[in-house]
């Protein structure tokens, strides 16, 4: 009798767990789902330079000691290195942007101002400004809107130079290089995420609007990954290592001086 009474009472335990049991099985389920389809970390895709765009331009000059950088610069750097212009190893990238951004690699220099051009081949699209220089390092130029929109199918020569005492001269280093504008469709259509549209520019061939987005990445949202994969893309153009100090921006101002610089000393 007493084992009857005893297996009931077991029998009425488990009766009564049943439903918690199926309440912590139903309640857990959805958060075993969420953790499957947690989104992974988003990973850059890469740089795919279009077949058949692009002849090596590479144009640079300037001194190398004296003017801006006296006994500042190492002995051993590359004359032809003083100001490293963030483009492919053709030195001719592609955008969709009507006003992209612009991005060089500034090295320590006495210089206080850094002039900017933009124009096509006749001239007849001409753009200039001069920038404050706060710091070395990598010196962004962004087309303000009161500046023309490019023309797409239309290739242009953009070049910077340091002044390097109260206005530029035949001494002052400088480089420049081409960017063409194109027609980018529907590329970014859908919502995308910075990464992601970083990603599309990639595969798409858009140089300049993929170092945009990497760079912006690394200046305001200080992303670790867009680093590394704005710092790996470089490395994979050919790019010298001085031209990888993301973590030093020189982001200038403007200042009110463009008018009286005398143009940038050109090839």
């Amino acid at each position: 009798m007493f084992k009857v009474n005893l297996s009931r009472n077991v029998l009425l335990i488990v009766l009564m767990l049943l439903p918690m049991v199926g309440i912590e099985l139903t309640t857990s389920q959805p958060i075993l789902a969420q953790a499957q389809g947690a989104s992974r970390p988003e990973k850059f895709d890469g740089f795919f330079a279009p077949k058949g765009k692009g002849m090596p331009d590479q144009s640079q000059g300037g001194a190398s000691r004296g003017m801006c950088f006296g006994d500042t610069l190492n002995h051993d750097h590359n004359e032809s290195g003083l100001i490293s212009l963030i483009t492919p190893q053709t030195n001719s990238g592609l955008s969709a942007a009507a006003r992209p951004m612009f991005l060089a690699h500034i090295p320590p220099s006495t210089a206080k101002q850094v002039y900017f051009s933009l124009k096509n081949g006749d001239e007849s699209y001409f753009y200039e400004q001069t920038v404050t220089l706060t710091s070395s390092g990598i010196l962004k130029f962004q087309l303000p809107e009161e500046a023309p929109a490019l023309e797409v199918g239309e290739q242009y020569r953009w070049s910077v130079a340091l002044i390097c005492g109260t206005r530029l001269s035949p001494d002052s280093p400088w480089a420049s290089g081409l960017i063409e504008r194109i027609d980018g469709g529907a590329l970014l259509q859908k919502a995308m995420t910075p990464m992601e549209q970083a990603s599309a520019y990639g595969r798409a061939g858009l140089w300049y609007d993929t170092i945009a987005s990497l760079f912006t990445m690394v200046e305001i949202q200080s992303s670790p990954t867009a680093k590394a994969a704005l710092n790996q893309l470089l490395v994979t153009e050919g790019l010298s290592p001085v031209s990888l100090a993301v973590e030093s921006l020189a982001v200038g101002e403007l200042t009110d001086e463009a008018s009286a610089v005398t143009g940038v000393v050109q090839p």
